[in-house]
């Protein structure tokens, strides 16, 4: 979807594909609403405790580093 956008924009020439620059892999909570994963682990935060089997937020802030010192 988001190289589509950038062909659909006139960006397709100058857009690059890079692995840094996807979606959070959410693991085992992919699909998952915040309340729906907050019935099996109250409390839950994205942020503060991350995706079961998905990607931390280190990882994640690692790929947006690479992004912006690229």
């Amino acid at each position: 979807m988001p190289w589509e956008t950038c062909q659909l924009v006139g960006l397709g020439d100058k857009a690059e594909k890079t692995k840094d620059l996807a979606e959070w892999d959410y693991g085992k909570d992919e699909g998952k609403t915040t309340p729906e994963i907050q019935k099996k682990r109250p409390g839950w935060s994205l942020f503060k405790d991350g995706p079961e089997g998905g990607e931390t937020l280190k990882d994640v802030a690692k790929r947006a580093e690479n992004l912006l010192n690229s």
